[in-house]
C-alpha cells in the first residue's frame, strides 16, 4: 500500500512542478508588463493596452494560486497516509 501511495505522491509532485512552471512564466510576464507600464507612464504614453494585458493575467494567476494550494493539500494528505501505512507495515 505504501508503494502505491508513494507513486501517487511522486505523480502529484511532477504535476505540481508543471503548474509551478506555468506560474513562473505568468508572474514573469506580469513583472514585464508592470515594468512596461511604468516606462509608458514616465514617458506620458498610453498604458491602456498594457493594463488590459495585466487585467487578463490576473484571473490566470488567481487560478494557478488556487491549484497550487490544492496540490499542497493533496501532498500533505498523501504524506500523512504514507507515514501511517509505513508505520503499519513496520509493525509500529
Amino acid at each position: 500500500m505504501s508503494a502505491e501511495i508513494q507513486v501517487r505522491l511522486d505523480n502529484l509532485i511532477n504535476s505540481a512542478q508543471d503548474v509551478l512552471e506555468q506560474w513562473s512564466m505568468a508572474t514573469t510576464k506580469q513583472l514585464q508588463l508592470q515594468h512596461q507600464q511604468h516606462q509608458l507612464e514616465r514617458n506620458g504614453q498610453d498604458t491602456r493596452s498594457v493594463l488590459q494585458e495585466l487585467q487578463a493575467l490576473d484571473p490566470i494567476l488567481r487560478l494557478v494560486r488556487s491549484i497550487v494550494a490544492q496540490y499542497e493539500n493533496q501532498k500533505t494528505l498523501l504524506e500523512e497516509q504514507l507515514r501511517y501505512h509505513r508505520a503499519l507495515e513496520s509493525g509500529q
